[in-house]
């Protein structure tokens, strides 16, 4: 399992490549998707184009001017609403195509820190035809400031489909591992024109703005509103009951409030086989040690495994134990420095400390670097959200490769 981070680099530098030579024959739409061959199961990367798209970024019209910025949604959260325009999103389009740019120069990623940028995508609608535009639907919920959002409901103006529901975790699952992206969209545009406008009479169908599940029958046309219904929970099993949850009221640590607020350094060699690639980062969570301690499992001899969204088990066969979460690990545990196949990054071994296992929600970075690219630092800290959370694991002496995203449940054993 794999944090967001400097992996997905070489995608984005490859889109600003892109954009800066102003290459409109073939559009580079999704990194990879994944499929299955029937007989034996293999997982085959599959690189995804789309040829000959309308004239603009991306599928969208060429002139901006011409948007109906003033047209919107309303997101519903935990703690109000907010209108969101089309001028908010193509704001946050125009940063995102300017971080790009910025790493196609050698520039780092000037923007990760904030949660207005939106990432464009592209598709051929299988049922219309048509090549559709939007942005990363998570990108528009984040942007609302809603971090932990679990059940969504998506409201249309048409009568005859008015809603239709889905989670945030069955968006992540769609998204899976940021190899193979295939995001849940919302669609702006479509053949170059201004989705209202769309060609072959669609346009009165899809409103301004559409939901479009990437690869799938699933849409919802003439968006009106989103409704996050509920937050995203960590369920804490012990013994196979639930016994206690986490959530984003409780994440932060009782004992401090103002987060962990610890950093740390490494240079990612092993043996001198891997290039220089440092890390400088400041977390704000809670560690697993005060979380167990509110189960009956405190002061036990224990194990303890962590569970992703996608039912992924991480470390299934060498779970840590209750020494490894009171203590930390006092020696760099299944190592596994080998690099991960194709993505041309190390895998980075943090520093055996006595620093703790922990459960992350929000980080800020420091100026990293390695041998090919420096990110300015985060001038504040970021929620991780739904592209590297909503809750995320990190322990110090694994290789970061072995870090869990969006961790949804909590199995201790005594």
């Amino acid at each position: 399992m794999e944090i967001e981070n400097k992996d997905i680099a070489l995608g984005a530098l490859l889109i600003g490549i892109v954009l800066l030579a102003g290459w409109v024959g073939f559009l580079y739409v999704n990194p990879v998707t994944k499929t299955h061959t029937h007989e034996d199961e293999e997982t085959v990367y599959v690189p995804v184009y789309i040829e000959e798209t309308p004239d603009g970024i991306y599928g969208l019209p060429s002139d901006w001017s011409t948007a109906p910025n003033a047209s919107y949604i309303m997101l519903y959260n935990e703690t109000g609403s907010l209108k969101i325009s089309l001028e908010d999103i193509l704001k946050g389009v125009s940063l995102w195509l300017e971080q790009n740019a910025s790493e196609a120069a050698g520039g780092g990623e000037i923007y990760a820190y904030t949660d207005a940028l939106m990432e464009l995508y592209s598709f051929k609608d299988p049922g219309s035809g048509l090549y559709v535009t939007g942005v990363d639907l998570l990108d528009v919920i984040e942007f609302s400031n809603t971090h932990f959002g679990y059940d969504l409901e998506f409201t249309s103006h048409n009568s005859y489909s008015p809603v239709m529901e889905a989670t945030t975790q069955e968006i992540y699952r769609d998204i899976g591992f940021k190899d193979y992206v295939k995001p849940w969209i919302l669609a702006i545009a479509a053949d170059g024109k201004w989705l209202a406008n769309a060609p072959l009479g669609f346009g009165e169908l899809w409103g301004n703005f559409s939901v479009f599940a990437d690869y799938t029958a699933k849409a919802l046309y003439n968006l009106k509103q989103i409704d996050v219904t509920s937050s995203w929970e960590v369920e804490v099993l012990v013994n196979g009951i639930l016994e206690y949850t986490i959530n984003r009221t409780n994440i932060i640590d009782p004992y401090s409030p103002d987060g962990l607020n610890y950093t740390y350094y490494t240079d990612g060699t092993s043996n001198g086989k891997y290039p220089k690639f440092n890390f400088n980062r400041q977390y704000w969570g809670r560690n697993i040690s005060s979380i167990i301690n509110m189960t009956s499992a405190k002061g036990l001899d224990y194990t303890v495994k962590f569970v992703c969204f996608d039912d992924y088990t991480i470390r299934k066969n060498n779970p840590l134990n209750n020494t490894d979460i009171n203590n930390g690990l006092t020696l760099a545990k299944y190592q596994e420095v080998n690099g991960t196949i194709g993505s041309g990054w190390p895998e980075a071994l943090l520093p055996v400390t006595d620093q703790l296992p922990s459960l992350i929600y929000e980080e800020r970075r420091f100026a990293e670097t390695d041998q090919t690219i420096t990110d300015p630092y985060w001038p504040y800290p970021k929620f991780r959200g739904y592209h590297g959370g909503p809750f995320y694991l990190i322990v110090p002496g694994w290789v970061k490769e072995s870090y869990g995203q969006s961790i949804i449940r909590i199995e201790v054993t005594t």
